[in-house]
């Protein structure tokens, strides 16, 4: 019987890893930094463009959702709608003109615009507009009669009252495009990353076990 270091086996050394592994990885790294260096760059150019005047898109009727949009609110009133919650809040505020907006605003938005306004200032609102919903019209209309008193206000002619959209205060415009190449391109690189780890280590310790091979050979 042989010694028992004797009986054991030489290590045998791994398979190095095939530099297709590595092409991979590093396409993948490329592939994926360079989508969400896109994203950032489409981020960049729709965040350049102006907000538009909401009252302007009302008189031309080209009040198209998610435009980036401003309203100078110099009066404010909220109406208590059943769609609110603790962390929304839905205004009627009008412009220097008296012309009537929606504006739904976080809690913790709203009581810096009151604030402003109660001081005497205007109120620069800028953010997106989005298509009112039929739920938020029967909620305006009632509040609309409860707070100014005018029962002529209806389904039929609400848009000549409050346009068609309501702005989403400090909603910041965004390419449709960027969270998705932002989310592709952050997973390709992590995955890249992944494999260049991998194919390193497993060189390494293909070249390490080559060499003590040789020591033990010699």
């Amino acid at each position: 019987m042989l010694p028992r270091h004797l009986s054991r086996r030489p290590e045998t050394p791994p398979e190095p890893p095939k530099k297709s592994l590595l092409i991979l990885s590093i396409l993948l790294i490329v592939v994926g930094l360079g989508s969400v260096i896109t994203s950032l760059v489409l981020t960049r150019t729709v965040r350049s463009v102006e907000a538009v005047e909401l009252s302007q898109l009302q008189k031309d009727h080209t009040e198209k959702p998610y435009t980036y949009a401003k309203v100078t609110a110099v009066k404010y009133y909220q109406f208590l709608a059943a769609i609110q919650n603790e962390t929304e809040n839905y205004f009627f505020v009008t412009d220097p003109s008296d012309r009537a907006y929606i504006v739904r605003i976080s809690t913790p938005d709203a009581q810096q615009v009151i604030d402003t306004i109660a001081d005497g200032y205007a109120a620069e609102m800028y953010g997106i507009i989005h298509e009112i919903s039929d739920e938020l019209k029967a909620e305006a209309i009632n509040g609309a009669h409860a707070l100014f008193d005018n029962e002529e206000i209806s389904e039929e002619n609400f848009s000549e009252y409050f346009g068609t959209t309501y702005l989403g205060f400090g909603e910041i415009p965004s390419h449709p495009l960027s969270s998705t190449l932002a989310s592709v391109g952050t997973f390709m690189t992590i995955v890249g990353m992944m494999f260049l780890v991998f194919y390193m280590n497993r060189k390494l310790r293909s070249r390490e076990i080559g060499l003590n091979s040789k020591k033990k050979k010699a």
